[in-house]
């Protein structure tokens, strides 16, 4: 007659089966995460998924965005501040500046300074900063997105259970991910031209 102690060691020890059925799927499982660290490497050497130093990849278009935003930003705060000095000064020297000045200096102070504010609205019109800023943090925003949907992809895949599955959603992911990065650039890039203003050089009279 079995004992209750006898019964109950034989519900807690694994059997041989049981053991030899865990290391299979551990095995198994370990090979379809290499097979997929395999296919996520290759992915990353060099090509769309590489570093930031391979021209055009995905971080290297994040980089160039990182980049230019501050010099958008700064230009942009550089000449809403001249020219609303300039403005001031100029208003200020056209009233009051034959308190201070003969009235040949005042007008040519006055005639100076209305050319500097007007170059300077030709240069914005122009280049228009405050555009180029908020496309490129929309452009750098949707990039980093798609890195994070990237990540996420590779964890998922190397957390999959069936290997072929997760290979090939894998490759569907990276073929989304790097058409739609170009999506965001040619965006990008089309809306960098379409605001662009040269100034009037001549205007028709009535």
């Amino acid at each position: 007659m079995v004992s209750y102690d006898e019964t109950a060691k034989m519900d807690v020890e694994p059997t041989g089966n049981n053991e030899a059925m865990r290391s299979s799927m551990t095995s198994s499982q370990r090979t379809s995460s290499q097979r997929v660290s395999e296919y996520v490497d290759a992915l990353e050497n060099g090509g769309f998924f590489g570093d930031a130093d391979v021209y055009l990849s995905l971080e290297y278009m994040i980089r160039y965005y990182r980049r230019r935003i501050p010099w958008q930003r700064r230009a942009f705060v550089l000449v809403a501040v001249v020219s609303v000095v300039a403005g001031a000064v100029n208003a200020f020297v056209a009233a009051r500046g034959n308190t201070f000045f003969d009235v040949d200096v005042k007008d040519t102070l006055v005639t100076a300074i209305s050319i500097g504010i007007s170059t300077l609205g030709a240069i914005n019109g122009i280049f228009r900063y405050e555009r180029s800023w908020n496309q490129f943090t929309a452009a750098l925003f949707s990039l980093e997105h798609l890195k994070r949907k990237w990540e996420r992809a590779k964890v998922d895949a190397l957390m999959a259970t069936n290997e072929e599955a997760a290979v090939q959603e894998l490759g569907r992911v990276a073929t989304f991910i790097e058409e739609e990065a170009h999506s965001v650039t040619t965006r990008e890039m089309q809306g960098f031209f379409e605001f662009r203003q040269l100034p009037e050089i001549a205007k028709s009279t009535r």
